[in-house]
């Protein structure tokens, strides 16, 4: 997960007064998955992370801080909680095509737009913002090859 700290994770937790056995039994993550996530040891996925985020009571925003004009559609999924396997089911599209739309090697139109926009519970615009960033950075990486 890009720009995920557990050393921040570490901080909310503490600021709550939770100790890691604390959050473990809040948030039903276990006690060794959390505790690895604050050393660097391994990185959540979303819905583990999601639990977590509830427990302390802030947002995945908050533990995976992302400029704005930094973040990809594929970060404004994992904000939410979701897989990409989920996602894309509650899209009602294949895995491949959320793969390929949040690399920005497919098109979206409006009204897939509007879906992931709704899905994910941000603006339309931060959607196709993300959408053509991606598009951006796969370009420039081509043409530095």
């Amino acid at each position: 997960m890009r720009h995920f700290s557990g050393a921040r994770l570490k901080q909310f937790r503490e600021r709550r007064k939770f100790s890691v056995d604390d959050l473990a039994g809040i948030s039903g993550v276990s006690r060794q998955t959390i505790s690895s996530w604050e050393t660097g040891r391994s990185q959540p996925t979303p819905g583990p992370l999601v639990k977590v985020v509830a427990a302390l009571r802030t947002t995945v925003a908050d533990l995976v801080p992302i400029a704005s004009s930094d973040v990809t559609v594929s970060d404004l999924r994992v904000r939410v909680g979701l897989t990409q396997v989920e996602a894309a089911e509650r899209l009602s599209i294949s895995p491949t095509l959320l793969v390929d739309i949040e690399r920005g090697r497919k098109p979206i139109n409006g009204a897939r737009v509007q879906a992931i926009a709704d899905l994910y519970r941000v603006a339309a615009e931060e959607v196709t913002d993300a959408w053509q960033r991606a598009i951006d950075t796969r370009e420039a990486r081509l043409k530095s090859l």
